[in-house]
């Protein structure tokens, strides 16, 4: 982890942080050692939390679920937003693709 959680806590206290709120990919990935692709691209966001008192959390999309599960991220709490999505039908798809035609075929554009 390349957290050095005593370091941290200590200037937290020092400076009368109580939360350290991560928002960029370097800063995420050193309270929680979680990295993705996504992140490094700017293709998704991660957040980090570190408390003063407790352990780290992490906030992160829900299609990266499993990278988490596979890496070695450290957190108690893991929070997920997002939509799984999901994979329609060729039937859904052609019924939703005829009903947007028929509304192109009947407005002025």
């Amino acid at each position: 982890m390349p957290l050095n959680e005593e370091r941290a806590r200590s200037l937290m206290a020092e400076r009368g942080v109580e939360t350290l709120i991560a928002t960029s990919p370097q800063n995420v990935y050193y309270i929680t050692d979680y990295w993705s692709d996504g992140l490094e691209l700017g293709a998704s966001e991660a957040y980090a939390i570190l408390p003063l008192d407790g352990a780290p959390l992490l906030i992160a999309p829900v299609d990266e679920v499993d990278l988490i599960a596979e890496g070695e991220a450290i957190f108690e709490s893991l929070y997920l937003y997002g939509s799984p999505g999901f994979e329609a039908s060729a039937d859904w798809t052609a019924e939703r693709t005829g009903e947007i035609l028929r509304l192109l075929e009947s407005s002025k554009i």
